[in-house]
This record gives structure tokens, C-alpha cells and sequence, in this order.
């Protein structure tokens, strides 16, 4: 009797540790399960869209705990891995509450803006510029024997289309000043700096050489740029601000900002924190990032039209405005080249069989609606500026636009970024104007 009395009370004692843990293991189990049935399924929609998987495990919380760590290519550079543009790019195009956005320093990341494109390798320094592992380090304090240069400009001089940096347009510029002996007016060393972040346009230029750049002392700034000046129209926060100072990056910047000085607004960012990082970060978590990308999908559907505005004067009213800018700057210390970059489209040039192939092709005839009026606009733009700055040998203006017009190789790696064959061209390009113009010289062969 006593033993079939302790049974029963050692039934009753494991019945309630049973439902605890059974309370616990089941939803478990089930978020698990639900959870393995949505990666699947991104997975494999990812796989038929043609998208590269090369981070799905690393970046979902679940295959997360089996990923290998990041093997970086260059050590001592924080490795992002293989970005896609739906990715979130925060820690290589840091936010800025004056830029937008800058480059992240000491970042190794590669990118491929399509399945059927190559791959790119970017690196930055410690200043945050594109610099290969062998590109010399950039010194605060200039050298006496040294003329510093400069590039800005947007990712056609970060280096979209190349490999890696050193076959970007600043690294043959400089293989070419280093093999042809190309020097300063007064004999000094030529030192180029690749200052071109993605996305800037020149209004952006213009705010990050004179915030953050003027202070490494350049003795001449070279403005490379048009493609992204020809895409203000898509930004509405530049068109409804009339400035070209006010992106939608920063007009989100200031809100987050705003809603952070009130309780409610503080939770709603943290909300939005919190969703980021469950449904695009490195912790997502599969079953919140499904529904998210159908909602995202259909509302990017809504918008799809909204690329196919008319042409806005205004455009080249603020190119105009941000070159005289540059313009204002030259002075007996610093020199200023202003370049208009060819683009597809912008000349006669017929593209390659290649070219007509690639997988940007069917794409780029949308940007023709605006590129074409907004590159005969600038052309105009530029030839005001250098009539009105004749005489000033610290200025130098150049319509580059129809550096390509006669080459016969595949060389656009997209609408307007450039392979290294084409970043070479328009190297030796460059340093003709700039020869021209006296402010740099070439050694006689």
C-alpha cells in the first residue's frame, strides 16, 4: 500500500516538471521548425531569382550558430563579406549627419551589382579611401616634397567595375604618373588620393573636401563626375528642398533624429532598429524577413514607375551651382580641375557586341530619357564656368564626355562605370588635360 502511495505521488510530483517543460519545448520546437520552413523557402526563391547566397547562413540567427567565421582577403581589414544590394551596407557607407554617408575605414568587402557581373574587391584605409594593400599610406602632414592630389567623385572613382583598387581610375592614374615620370609644374612628386565615395554627387563632393579633406593640405582637387548630378531627379527630398545639399538620406537621418528627443519617438525607432536588424541585418530572422520582402516587393511594384519622370532643369542648376563652388575655391594653394565623365549614351560611340550582351543593356535606355538633356545642359554649364574663369591658370575645365567615342573594345562595365581597360584610357585621358592646363608636367621619353 505505502509503495503504491509513493508512486502516485511521484506521478503527481512529474506531471506539473512534464507540462513546464513541455510549455517550453513545443513552441520551441515549432518556432524551429517554422523557422527552417521559411529559410527554405528564401532560399531557394533566392536561388531561382538568381540572387548570390554566398551570406544567407552567416546572416540569419539559425544557420548563423553553424557558419564558419569570415576569412577577410587582407588582414587587418574588417571583412563585411559578399554584399548584394539588398544587404545592408551601414558599416562600408557609414552615416553621416553632414554627407549622408562616407566610406568606412579599414573595410574589406566584396560586391557584385549582378549574377552575371563580376565581382568587385574594395578596400579602404584608415582615412576611409579606396587603396589597395600596396597603395602608400596618406600622411596627414604632407611632405615638403610633394604635390598632393585629390579625386572626387562618386563610385566610377571608387572603383565599380574593377576587380580590385589598384585598377581603379585613381590606381591607374597612379601607375601611370609612376611609369611615364609624370611630376608637379615645379618638379615635385605626384601623390594621388582616391577620394570617390558611391552615390556622391557633387553637391556631396563639395561638403566633403571642404569638411573633411582641405585639412590634408591638397595642392589640387580634381572633380570627376556627372552621372550621379544626372540622378538628383530620382531623389524626391533634393527636388521638393530645391538643394542639392538635401538627400532623402539626410532628410531620414534628421527624423530618426527628431523622434529620439520623445519617448514615444525614441520606441519607434527602436522598433525600426529592431526590424532592421531581424529582417536585413545579421540576425534576421527568416520567418519575419519573408513577409517583409513580399511587403517590400509589392510596394517597390507601386514605385517602379516613378523613375520614368521627365527631365527637370533644375538638375543642371544645381551642377552649375556646385562647380562654380569648386570654381571659388582655386586660389595660389590649391588648384581645381572640373571633368565631365563619358557615360553610356552621351556620345556616338556604338557599343560592342559585348556591351549589347551584358545584363545592364536592357536597362540603361530609361536613364537616356534624362542623361542625354542633362549632359547637354552641362556641357553648356562647363563652358560658362571656363569662360568665365579664362586666364586663371589654377583652373582647369574639361568636357571628357567623348574620350571613348572612338574605342572599339568593350569597356563599360555598366551604364557608366568603367573596366580597368577603360579606367586606363581615361587615365592617360586626364593627365593630358591636366598637362595641358600646366599643372602637371611629363618627363620627355
Amino acid at each position: 500500500m505505502a509503495e503504491v502511495i509513493e508512486e502516485s505521488d511521484a506521478g503527481r510530483q512529474s506531471s506539473p516538471r512534464f507540462f513546464w517543460i513541455s510549455l517550453i519545448l513545443v513552441p520551441l520546437i515549432f518556432l524551429v521548425a517554422l523557422e527552417s520552413v521559411c529559410l527554405g523557402i528564401l532560399y531557394f526563391y533566392n536561388s531561382f531569382s538568381g540572387k548570390n547566397d554566398n551570406a544567407f547562413a552567416r546572416n540569419h540567427l539559425l544557420t548563423g550558430l553553424f557558419a564558419s567565421a569570415l576569412a577577410g582577403p587582407v588582414a587587418g581589414k574588417h571583412f563585411l563579406g559578399h554584399l548584394r544590394d539588398d544587404d545592408r551596407w551601414e558599416e562600408f557607407l557609414v552615416p553621416d549627419a553632414l554627407l549622408g554617408w562616407r566610406l568606412g575605414s579599414n573595410i574589406s568587402v566584396y560586391y557584385s551589382p549582378s549574377p552575371r557581373a563580376g565581382e568587385y574587391l574594395y578596400l579602404t584605409d584608415e582615412n576611409g579611401f579606396s587603396a589597395d594593400v600596396d597603395d602608400p599610406p596618406v600622411a596627414l602632414q604632407k611632405s615638403a616634397d610633394v604635390y598632393r592630389v585629390i579625386v572626387l567623385g562618386g563610385s566610377t572613382v571608387m572603383g565599380d567595375g574593377s576587380p580590385r583598387p589598384s585598377q581603379n581610375l585613381v590606381g591607374m592614374l597612379r601607375a601611370a604618373v609612376r611609369d611615364q615620370r609624370i611630376t608637379a609644374a615645379d618638379g615635385k612628386r605626384v601623390e594621388l588620393i582616391n577620394a570617390g565615395v558611391d552615390g556622391y554627387n557633387s553637391a556631396q563632393e563639395y561638403l566633403y573636401f571642404v569638411s573633411r579633406l582641405i585639412r590634408l593640405e591638397p595642392d589640387l582637387v580634381v572633380v570627376y563626375d556627372g552621372w550621379n548630378d544626372s540622378y538628383v531627379w530620382t531623389d524626391r527630398s533634393i527636388i521638393a528642398n530645391r538643394s542639392p545639399f538635401r538627400t532623402k538620406t539626410h532628410e531620414e537621418e534628421t527624423r530618426r533624429i527628431k523622434a529620439s528627443y520623445s519617448v514615444s519617438g525614441s520606441f519607434l525607432v527602436a522598433f525600426d532598429n529592431l526590424k532592421s536588424a531581424l529582417t536585413e541585418g545579421h540576425f534576421r530572422l527568416a520567418m519575419m524577413e519573408l513577409p517583409w520582402r513580399l511587403l517590400a516587393k509589392a510596394k517597390s511594384d507601386e514605385d517602379a514607375d516613378d523613375r520614368s519622370g521627365t527631365y527637370d532643369s533644375r538638375i543642371a542648376d544645381y551642377y552649375r551651382e556646385n562647380h562654380r563652388a569648386f570654381a571659388a575655391l582655386a586660389d595660389d594653394r590649391v588648384a581645381v580641375a572640373i571633368l565631365l565623365q563619358p557615360l553610356v549614351g552621351t556620345d556616338d560611340r556604338a557599343l560592342t557586341d559585348e556591351e549589347k550582351a551584358s545584363w545592364w543593356y536592357p536597362e540603361f535606355r530609361w536613364e537616356m530619357g534624362n542623361r542625354a538633356p542633362f549632359y547637354r545642359d552641362a556641357r553648356q554649364v562647363l563652358a560658362k564656368v571656363k569662360e568665365r574663369n579664362r586666364g586663371n591658370r589654377q583652373i582647369c575645365i574639361a568636357d571628357l564626355s567623348q574620350s571613348l567615342r572612338t574605342v572599339r573594345e568593350t569597356v563599360y562595365a555598366d551604364t557608366g562605370h568603367l573596366f580597368p581597360n577603360g579606367n586606363k584610357i581615361m587615365a592617360a585621358r586626364i593627365l593630358d588635360e591636366l598637362a595641358s592646363c600646366g599643372l602637371l608636367t611629363k618627363q620627355a621619353p
